[in-house]
Formats: C-alpha cells, structure tokens, sequence
C-alpha cells in the first residue's frame, strides 16, 4: 500500500511536537487561523480567503454580508415554499411538486 502525500495553498498545519493529530499552528492561504483569525475574521472573509487567495476588503465583506443574508432561504414563510408544504401534507402530489 502506497501513502500519496497531498500538497495544497489552501491549508497547512503543523502539528503539536508530542501529538501527530493535534494541530499547534493552522495557516488558511498564509493567514495565521489561531492567531490572526480567529475571533476576529468574519466568516464571508474566510469565505472569500478560500475562493480568491486574498483578504476581500472592508467594501466587499459588506457586500458579500449582505448578499448572503439577501440570498437566505425564507422558510415556509414564502409563499411558493408554503403551498408546496400544505400540498404534501394534504396528499396532494401533484400541488407539492
């Protein structure tokens, strides 16, 4: 059996001197995870971080914030969602589809 080692610019982790498993030092794209991140980045920053290799900028959190909460799903509270739950409920199949 063969080991494949995986290499990446996403992640990195150097692991606790004693334990194998136990992460000292997390990195996300170079950005210190423990250190400068957490409790202080925002999770559409760490979002953005993933997918474009940089820290977005204030101007574009925002926006991504807003874009996220204007994107939500509604719930049963919006109509289409909530005819399609009462026509499943009442047996309707053809009215929950």
């Amino acid at each position: 059996m063969t080991t494949d080692k995986i290499h990446t610019r996403i992640w990195r982790e150097e692991p606790e001197p004693d334990n194998a498993f136990a992460t000292r030092a997390a990195y996300c794209r170079g950005y210190d995870v423990y250190g400068e991140m957490l409790g202080q980045a925002r999770w559409v920053e760490m979002l953005y971080l993933l997918f474009r290799e940089e820290a977005p900028t204030a101007a574009r959190a925002d926006l991504l914030e807003a874009l996220a909460v204007a994107l939500a799903n509604p719930g049963p509270r919006d109509a289409s969602v909530h005819a399609a739950m009462c026509g499943g409920v009442c047996g309707s199949t053809a009215a929950s589809s």
